[in-house]
């Protein structure tokens, strides 16, 4: 009787066991359709807005050259002034259409070294004015004596700018805005953090923000393509990205790479 009971026992952990693989396996099973699904729209839309970009890129330089040359012959004070305002618009056009050719171009790793911390100074010269507008304090803790990364200089400007730009936005409302860029040594590698102090990503939005086109900013702020961008360039030379935030206490982006 007690080998019977043991072995109807036994016969039920099985059961259970093969039940809970069962329920794995069909778990398993529907996340990689959706994952099927959702790699065949990007697909899809890839495709859509690769045509688009180049249809609006090509008379867009067209606008440009004419507006560059109303404004270097232009002899009005104010007239000057309205063309410099209208090419700084059509170079922001520029820098979206590029990015949106960046996300759906076959992946191809960007050749080159460069130095952290040196980058980071250019970054920060570019946006001085940005960042002093809106009383923004940068703090940098980066030494100079750390070793080259595989990256190339224009890549990881474009990263860095994208990053502390969006650190920009975030603390719109805070009372003492700061951001912080700290690089040091993890694991074999670099880490490159970039923190602010700002109203932070909500839980449910972080698994979120490196979709292409996914964007919390207002109509009109924000294309949803900063983040993906910036995922697509760190992984190109085998790097890491990682965010961490927590609501009204800030956020901070992780970004891992190779030494050379």
């Amino acid at each position: 009787m007690t080998e019977l009971l043991t072995a109807q026992a036994a016969i039920s952990l099985e059961n259970a066991r093969l039940l809970e693989q069962t329920r794995l396996a069909y778990t398993k099973l529907q996340e990689n359709q959706e994952h099927m699904l959702q790699m065949e729209k990007l697909s899809a839309l890839g495709t859509l807005v690769g045509g688009v970009a180049h249809e609006i890129n090509n008379p867009l330089m067209g606008v440009m050259n004419f507006v560059e040359f109303a404004a270097d012959r232009s002899t009005d004070a104010k007239s000057k002034e309205v063309l410099d305002q209208a090419l700084q618009q059509i170079h922001r056009i520029k820098k979206i259409v590029s990015n949106m050719l960046l996300f759906i171009h076959t992946r191809s790793v960007p050749s080159g070294n460069c130095r952290i911390t040196e980058v980071i100074r250019q970054s920060l010269l570019l946006l001085e004015g940005e960042l002093s507008k809106g009383g923004i304090a940068v703090e940098v803790d980066a030494a100079d004596d750390l070793p080259a990364i595989r990256c190339s200089a224009d890549s990881l400007q474009q990263i860095l700018v994208n990053l502390i730009i969006n650190a920009r936005d975030a603390l719109t409302d805070s009372s003492q805005p700061q951001i912080k860029i700290i690089v040091r040594p993890v694991e074999e590698m670099l880490e490159l953090s970039v923190t602010d102090n700002g109203s932070g990503i909500p839980q449910d939005v972080q698994s979120k923000i490196f979709d292409p086109f996914f964007t919390t900013k207002p109509p009109g702020k924000g294309t949803g393509l900063g983040l993906s961008v910036i995922r697509r360039l760190v992984q190109d030379v085998g790097g890491k990205v990682q965010v961490e935030s927590i609501v009204g206490h800030g956020c901070c982006m992780r970004l891992r790479f190779l030494p050379v």
